[in-house]
């Protein structure tokens, strides 16, 4: 039975969701190693890893830039971890940590077969890609195969030396059942829901993900200022400019900017229920899996140009808009058409619904199945 060792930081929604789906292919033995050193991520969810897993010890050193931050891992024993497994294909959730440096180091040395997984498109700016870039192409280069989140980070992988011909798209994506099952009742209960979340029963705005600048909550903010005042914005998570964001809201008397903090995942279906239209006004996102999941309960979505799920996900006139990022005049009209307009929006939602439907986590696990059936008969 051939090894595949999977190489990645933190559990995450997404992440588990493909574990199981990949544990369906039993002529594999796969096994995960999280280099973060914990097998809990920080996210408002958990569920049990269906795959064998090991926490590799780190050393986590803490990087900040003004708009950027991360953690940085050192895996001192990661070589030996990975020779005691000595797995046949290692898939690599990444290109910017010592982990994966290694482990493609690794890959070359002992002739093992390596997959990378990404989803980094052009618009990645940041000081940390641009030093890593050296290696970061090294890595794309020599990759047997390479998965990407789709078109854009195709592109961006492409740009970095990669062959056309070992590029797979697999759409990111999460587990969107988790939305499409539920939403025919929830939608049935959205005055409850309203009532249960305090809220005004008017036409909803909702953007969720981390309070940090990168996500353009300062656009969002000048665009709904002057809007209809029987629209509502709902701002679901947390980050560092959420006290920033009460003093603003405060301050200049957004009485129907509602900052709900952050909700647990087995919640966030109810809050997607109970609005219309979702908003991502990123300056930077490698994709977007908030998309994923507002379409999956169908509402109409509006993203910048910077969002990489747009061009695979979003279609102008079909169930969804594009705005260019920082322009919060074009997103005001956007917002202002879906408010005059709730038929139209109404209709997008469906057809995101029938949209998203294909892109389950069953889906992404037949993609790395193809990936790694590719490199094992090279």
């Amino acid at each position: 039975m051939k090894k595949v060792l999977i190489i990645t930081t933190e559990p995450h929604p997404k992440n588990i969701s493909l574990f199981q789906e990949l544990t369906k292919y039993n002529k594999f033995e796969f096994q995960v190693f999280f280099v973060s050193g914990k097998a809990v991520g920080n996210w408002n969810y958990y569920s049990p890893i269906p795959i064998p897993y090991k926490c590799i010890s780190a050393i986590t050193i803490p990087i900040r830039f003004s708009t950027h931050s991360f953690k940085y891992y050192i895996n001192p024993t990661i070589l030996f971890d990975i020779i005691k497994i000595n797995p046949d294909v290692i898939i690599m959730f990444g290109w910017d940590l010592f982990a994966y440096h290694i482990a493609f180091l690794y890959s070359k040395l002992f002739r093992k077969r390596s997959i990378l997984w990404v989803g980094s498109t052009a618009d990645d700016r940041t000081i940390l890609r641009r030093l890593s870039q050296p290696f970061t192409k090294k890595i794309v280069k020599g990759s047997d195969a390479i998965i990407v989140y789709g078109t854009k980070a195709k592109q961006y992988v492409i740009e970095l030396g990669a062959n056309p011909d070992k590029v797979l798209i697999g759409i990111n994506t999460l587990d969107i059942d988790l939305f499409l099952t539920k939403m025919i009742i929830l939608k049935k209960k959205r005055r409850e829901l309203r009532i249960k979340y305090h809220l005004p029963n008017k036409y909803t705005f909702i953007y969720v993900g981390q309070l940090i600048p990168r996500k353009g909550l300062d656009v969002l903010l000048r665009a709904f200022k002057n809007l209809d005042s029987e629209s509502i914005l709902l701002i679901i998570g947390d980050g560092s400019l959420r006290n920033f964001l009460e003093e603003k809201i405060g301050k200049e008397k957004l009485i129907n900017v509602f900052l709900l903090g952050p909700v647990a995942r087995d919640l966030l279906p109810e809050i997607y229920a109970l609005s219309d239209v979702l908003i991502l006004p990123s300056y930077q996102e490698v994709w977007g899996l908030v998309i994923n999941e507002a379409m999956a309960s169908g509402l109409a979505v509006i993203a910048s140009d910077k969002v990489g799920a747009v061009p695979d996900l979003l279609k102008k006139d079909r169930n969804g808009f594009v705005f260019s990022s920082g322009n919060s005049r074009s997103l005001r009209n956007i917002m202002r058409f879906c408010i005059n307009n709730p038929k139209i929006l109404e209709k997008m939602g469906e057809q995101n619904m029938v949209d998203i439907s294909k892109y389950t986590p069953g889906y992404l696990a037949q993609v790395f199945m193809d990936a790694i059936n590719y490199i094992i008969n090279l």
